[in-house]
C-alpha cells in the first residue's frame, strides 16, 4: 500500500503493551542511497527519538503502532542510524532537475509503500508562477537517476501532472 508522507507526520505512535501514546512522528531518516526510509523520528517529550521503520507494526490514518515504548531510541542508541542521522539528508525540500540541467523545483511530498519502506514517487512543487497553474509533477522511483544531499537528477522524459501530459522535455541520449 503506498503511503503519502504527509498522511503519516504528526501521528500518534502507540504501544501495543500499554496502549498508551510514547509520541508522535515528525519526519523520516531516508537513505539517500536507495531511497529507503530508515527511521520515523518522534517526538518524545523533551528529546527526539527513533523508531526504525521495521519496528512499525501497523498503520492507520489516526496512529502508528509499535509494541512498545522500548521501540524508540535515542541517537546514542541506534548506531546503526549514525551516519544518517549525521549526514541529514532531507528529502522534502530537495531541489529536483533533469540530466539536461532543467530545474524543475523541489520535493514537496513523496508516497512509499508500507510493507517495504521505499520511496516510489516524489511530488515535485514548481516555482511560484507555475503553482499559480496548480501544476505538481509526479516523478516515479525508475525515473530518478541520482541522489546527492544537494538535489534529486531525473530523467529527461514526458512529465506528467494528474495523469495529463503537461509538458515534454528533451529526452538524452546516455
Amino acid at each position: 500500500m503506498h503511503i503519502l508522507r504527509n498522511k503519516m507526520i504528526n501521528l500518534p505512535i502507540i504501544s501495543i503493551r500499554s496502549s498508551s501514546r510514547i509520541g508522535e512522528t515528525t519526519d523520516f531518516l531516508i537513505d539517500e542511497k536507495n531511497l529507503k526510509i530508515a527511521a520515523a523520528e518522534i517526538n518524545s517529550g523533551k528529546t527526539k527519538k527513533y523508531l526504525l521503520f521495521s519496528d512499525i507494526r501497523n498503520y492507520d490514518s489516526t496512529k502508528i503502532l509499535v509494541n512498545s515504548i522500548e521501540s524508540l531510541g535515542e541517537k546514542s542508541d541506534m548506531i546503526r542510524l549514525g551516519d544518517l542521522i549525521n549526514n541529514q539528508f532531507k528529502l522534502i525540500g530537495a531541489k529536483v532537475e533533469t540530466i539536461s540541467g532543467k530545474k524543475l523545483g523541489k520535493v514537496g511530498n513523496f508516497s512509499f509503500e508500507f510493507s517495504d519502506g521505499y520511496i516510489y514517487k516524489i511530488y515535485v512543487g514548481q516555482n511560484i508562477l507555475k503553482n499559480i497553474l496548480k501544476t505538481n509533477l509526479i516523478i516515479d522511483r525508475d525515473d530518478i537517476i541520482e541522489v546527492t544531499k544537494d538535489k534529486i537528477i531525473v530523467r529527461d522524459a514526458v512529465v506528467r501532472s494528474s495523469g495529463k501530459v503537461k509538458a515534454v522535455l528533451p529526452l538524452h541520449n546516455t
